[in-house]
């Protein structure tokens, strides 16, 4: 069974390495975030998200597209 795991801020930095990290993982589901970078992948176990941090709306949205996810990891 694949691990369902969600990656806030995967664009810069430590989550950027932490995500290429676990996208040689092919059982795990990643959902990585990005504020104003674009996450360019094809990696068919990534699925990416925006999220503006900053803006209620921007996180209210996300969690509505997020609600019947179960999360293994949250990072």
């Amino acid at each position: 069974m694949n691990k369902n795991i969600l990656m806030i801020g995967a664009t810069s930095g430590v989550g950027k390495s932490l995500l290429k990290s676990l996208l040689l993982d092919q059982n795990c589901n990643i959902y990585a975030t990005y504020h104003k970078s674009r996450i360019i992948n094809n990696n068919k176990n990534l699925k990416t998200l925006s999220l503006n941090i900053n803006n209620l709306k921007s996180i209210k949205k996300f969690f509505q597209n997020l609600k019947t996810i179960k999360f293994d990891k949250v990072l």
